[in-house]
């Protein structure tokens, strides 16, 4: 889990997770000082990845003819473990960073 770059205070899985998942969102604030933090440019590639990943596995799933009951169960389980997993895969910076 990332940590504030000013006070080092360990930041929530559910702070971050509501900040990666939400389209329009507030800048991320840390709860104890009040700065204000950023994805670093890692960060976003990571994010993207793992969301990109998915049109990929269902291309994969129906190229190889997997039935579809498998391929649904499969998604969903993708899914869950990449809401599970991303906020473990962000890190954060006071300033913010341009992607490329």
């Amino acid at each position: 889990m990332p940590s504030c770059v000013n006070c080092n205070r360990k930041l929530s899985w559910t702070e971050v997770f509501k900040q990666t998942m939400l389209v329009k969102r507030d800048p991320l604030r840390c709860p104890n000082c009040k700065q204000q933090l950023f994805f670093t440019a890692k960060s976003k590639k990571k994010l993207f990845l793992v969301s990109a990943t998915v049109p990929i596995l269902l291309v994969l799933l129906t190229s190889f003819q997997i039935p579809t009951t498998i391929s649904v169960i499969t998604l969903i389980v993708y899914a869950l473990l990449v809401v599970l997993i991303v906020p473990f895969l962000v890190e954060v910076t006071n300033k913010e960073e341009a992607l490329f």
